[in-house]
């Protein structure tokens, strides 16, 4: 539907994009802002950004297939958004220096997933009905503080794959089907302090915290 390359100083807002393939894709742009935007039933992502730089994603609604996704190099905030009923909420891969804040993700298969990720802020969502909640692979110098996880089919915060450096503090983890807050695997450097994980379940580990180096 919008299809931006090599554009700087941008702002898309106040827009319906509907039952297309990709809502909205960037590849190499600079400082573009996304406001009030309401994105639904696509075939893929409502909103797609490869090597784009300080692109924000800010206050907009996305039901669908999928939700946001940034990748290689990319940098971005996902700011105040509602994200309902897709397979990823929002994903970030090989990306660094971006933020995920202040988001209801609903009935996802996956809340917020990144992947190879460095310096990165993922606080204030409310992540809630999802198969997984935040799920967090080879992620480096990063936050992950102040969420609401809850009634999680799996895993409410999963942390794995030699993900080192990171804070995960002050998030309230309740009412999954799994455990509450697993590190796993090579995990090093990490803090865990002040978080609030209830009526949690698991089928084989403890219900609370699982941490395996």
């Amino acid at each position: 539907a919008i299809r931006l390359m090599d554009v700087s100083n941008a702002v898309i807002e106040s827009s319906l994009l509907n039952s297309t393939a990709v809502g909205i894709y960037l590849s190499d742009c600079d400082n573009v802002t996304i406001y009030d935007v309401e994105v639904r039933d696509c075939t893929s992502w409502a909103i797609e950004c490869y090597q784009s730089q300080d692109v924000a994603v800010v206050d907009s609604s996305i039901s669908g297939y999928n939700g946001v996704y940034g990748q290689v190099g990319s940098r971005l905030g996902v700011l105040g958004c509602d994200i309902e009923d897709t397979v990823n909420g929002v994903s970030l891969k090989d990306i660094d220096n971006s933020t995920v804040s202040g988001n209801s993700i609903l009935g996802c298969d996956y809340g917020v997933k990144l992947d190879t990720a460095d310096t990165c802020d993922v606080s204030g969502n409310t992540v809630s009905g999802c198969s997984y909640g935040l799920y967090i692979v080879y992620v480096f110098n990063s936050g992950i503080d102040e969420n609401a996880v809850s009634y999680i089919d799996h895993v409410g915060i999963s942390i794995y794959d030699g993900s080192y450096n990171n804070t995960v503090s002050s998030n309230s983890v309740a009412n999954c089907s799994d455990t509450g807050i697993i590190m796993d695997y090579l995990i090093r450097d990490c803090v865990v302090w002040n978080n609030t994980i209830l009526n949690n379940t698991s089928p084989g580990l403890a219900g609370g915290l699982y941490l395996w180096g």
